[in-house]
């Protein structure tokens, strides 16, 4: 197996932490910088070339499925995972990759990796970089804090999980502070969003590090593209839900809910679900609007695959979204005026914007404009964190 430069590592290839690994993964082979993408088995995605799945033993896939009920016992708003399990093989890359010139990024690491296992990558002389897909490196276990600041200091006496377990994420976050500290110095941590930079700025575990805004990369893809029309003659506009998880509480799912049973909404407006596609090409060729309702996001691939599409976005202004909106084609939605009344005044609005060919123009130059050097951006920071590493062995 020849050198690699970068490996990322990400516990699922779907999923928004995979989706963006493996377009940063393509991205970078296409510029001739040699990368390889490894995740455990997805959900009947295709793997393409550099992607590797690993498999779990019995024993793993039993623990984590364990891990991942208690999980959603914790909290019903918000992912929970203070504990994570390791069954990616440390030792076996120092046989095929030499430390000094490889990077190893990583994004999800959810019962992939853990703080621990990550240590023994730093320890054996890898360059480490992350992406802050969510906020689970400055907490004790929630991937979005939500209202709660308790990460800006120990996450003690936790308010989300039941009272009786209310210390769990404390003692999770003091033990993992020791294992950050130990790798600080060999890594480099990635924001896609100026809102997860400041997050990061302002928690407990990560003020230390260096800390770099680089917006996810996305590239137009011929396979990602309508292949076909599938409009229909029905009058009403298409809203289109791109959530894995449409219902959940942290992506909007009493918002959905809510216009799903008001009648005046349905009367002139339609919901469709990417998850009901068997192709995500036909759900993008079958909506008029991109609908990202989220209660907390970072920086959602679905708002940059309907920009490169030219598509008008209406989306909760919270956490990274707000910079991806534009203002003469977007509409943005106020959490705190969530009548049905109000949802469907912006979707009125929404309609003018849907004719605004030059808008849309607009929209689609500034996306592409500032797409453009992200790739060079992330080449740019590996090559600085590799050199810095190579330079203080030296020293």
């Amino acid at each position: 197996m020849k050198t690699l430069d970068v490996l990322h590592l990400s516990t699922s290839n779907s999923g928004g932490a995979g989706i963006a690994a493996r377009r940063l993964n393509a991205g970078l082979n296409s510029v001739g910088i040699s990368s390889a993408f490894v995740s455990l088995p997805g959900k009947s995605q295709a793997l393409q070339p550099n992607e590797v799945e690993v498999d779990r033993s019995f024993i793993n896939l039993l623990k984590s499925a364990v891990l991942s009920r208690i999980q959603k016992e914790l909290s019903d708003k918000t992912f929970f995972s203070p504990l994570s399990l390791s069954v990616f093989e440390i030792e076996s890359l120092i046989n095929r990759l030499e430390p000094s010139k490889t990077i190893i990024h990583i994004h999800n690491w959810f019962n992939f990796l853990n703080l621990k296992s990550i240590g023994k990558l730093a320890d054996l002389g890898f360059s480490l970089a992350f992406t802050l897909h969510d906020q689970r490196l400055m907490t004790g276990g929630c991937h979005y804090s939500l209202n709660c600041n308790l990460f800006k200091n120990r996450c003690e006496r936790c308010p989300e999980v039941p009272f009786l377990l209310s210390r769990l994420p404390g003692i999770v976050h003091a033990r993992e502070l020791n294992y950050l500290e130990a790798i600080r110095q060999k890594s480099i941590l990635i924001a896609p969003s100026r809102w997860m930079f400041q997050k990061a700025m302002e928690s407990y575990h990560l003020r230390d590090f260096e800390i770099e805004y680089i917006p996810n990369f996305i590239t137009p893809d011929s396979s990602e593209m309508p292949k076909q029309s599938l409009k229909n003659n029905d009058s009403r506009i298409t809203l289109g839900v791109a959530s894995e998880n449409p219902y959940s509480y942290i992506k909007g799912g009493e918002i959905i809910r809510s216009l799903e049973n008001d009648v005046d909404f349905q009367t002139r407006y339609r919901l469709v679900f990417m998850r009901g596609f068997q192709d995500v090409r036909d759900f993008w060729e079958s909506i008029d609007v991109l609908f990202v309702p989220s209660i907390c996001d970072n920086s959602p691939n679905v708002i940059l695959e309907a920009k490169i599409r030219s598509l008008p976005i209406i989306a909760s202004s919270v956490g990274g979204i707000a910079d991806l909106l534009f203002s003469e084609l977007d509409m943005s939605i106020d959490l705190g005026n969530l009548t049905a009344r109000y949802l469907v005044d912006i979707f009125d609005k929404i309609r003018a914007n849907m004719s605004n060919f030059d808008a849309r123009q607009r929209s689609k130059q500034k996306f592409d404009q500032s797409n453009s050097t992200v790739l060079q951006r992330h080449i740019n920071l590996y090559s600085g964190i590799r050199n810095r590493n190579n330079m203080n062995k030296l020293s």
